[in-house]
């Protein structure tokens, strides 16, 4: 399996323009749902990049989060992250049995999009359950998220559980935020 720590586009991923939940935008052929708080990554882009995923702010931490706490992690330093997070960093997330096209396909969407705000990131992401085919022949399954942003003095941690579509041809087609909300 490809393990790469977390942040990524949308765009890639889903196909389309791609729009997360509660996003930033960023291009695709695919479409992500959103909320009403998403902020543009820039201007030139479509497609979004979740609130859940891309780094903190003030305006995520008043608005959606409990608070973030800052640890010292064994080969990380200092490390930020909601508590719940952190509790399970830095162990590898864990893979569910099953197969699930749709896990490296949105890993590499959320890729693309978290380098929007942090060249320097890693992206994890594993299967939460086995995929199932949609009526149109494309597959939807559910994964667990982990992106790792590289600050200058610490590194912030972010995860989401998420459900990912592709498309027949195996291209990115939706993603939706199932956790937190």
């Amino acid at each position: 399996m490809h393990r790469v720590l977390i942040v990524t586009t949308a765009c890639a991923l889903l196909g389309g323009c791609a729009q997360f939940l509660g996003a930033t935008q960023v291009t695709t052929t695919g479409s992500f749902a959103y909320g009403s708080d998403e902020q543009p990554i820039d201007a030139s882009m479509t497609q979004y990049m979740p609130w859940q995923l891309g780094p903190s702010s003030s305006k995520t931490k008043a608005a959606h989060e409990e608070p973030i706490v800052t640890v010292a992690a064994a080969g990380w330093g200092l490390v930020k992250g909601r508590a719940d997070v952190l509790a399970t960093f830095p162990t590898p997330l864990e893979a569910r049995p099953g197969r699930n096209r749709t896990v490296e396909v949105c890993r590499q969407q959320a890729e693309e999009g978290a380098r929007k705000y942090n060249p320097a990131v890693q992206v994890e992401a594993v299967s939460a359950r086995p995929e199932r085919r949609l009526p149109d022949g494309g597959y939807e399954g559910q994964m667990r998220i982990r992106i790792v942003y590289t600050r200058s003095d610490f590194h912030e941690v972010r995860e989401a559980m998420m459900s990912c579509a592709t498309t027949p041809e195996g291209r990115f087609a939706k993603a939706e935020v199932l956790w937190p909300t």
